[in-house]
């Protein structure tokens, strides 16, 4: 996606271990209207496809997430990288690595 990959030049950081930092539109601040076209640019390439709910883990794509879902609309799950006291025994885990704090985490949904 042409919007997406000018603004990681425009305004993307590589870090040490080649992290890519978008803080600065996709984590911390949120370029909504970036996010819009983004979550349209999903749809365009699923819609022929059976989408009945989107994934994502907290926290950072819980906005993208939720705008695609407008376009197929569809409920957004996340998992959770801790358990909640409010949520059930009947759970389904994995493990993430995160690059971002080099570490893997144990997701839950």
């Amino acid at each position: 996606m042409k919007l997406l990959e000018d603004r990681i030049k425009l305004c993307g950081k590589v870090l040490p271990g080649n992290v890519l930092k978008v803080d600065s539109f996709l984590n911390n601040q949120i370029d909504v209207a970036l996010l819009v076209e983004m979550g349209k640019e999903i749809y365009n390439h699923f819609k022929d496809c059976s989408v009945n709910k989107i994934v994502t883990i907290e926290s950072s794509g819980i906005g993208l997430a939720c705008i695609t879902a407008q376009f197929f609309n569809c409920k957004v799950v996340f998992a959770r990288k801790s358990k909640s006291s409010n949520m059930s025994n009947d759970v389904y885990s994995s493990t993430a690595y995160s690059y971002t704090h080099k570490t893997t985490n144990n997701v839950i949904i």
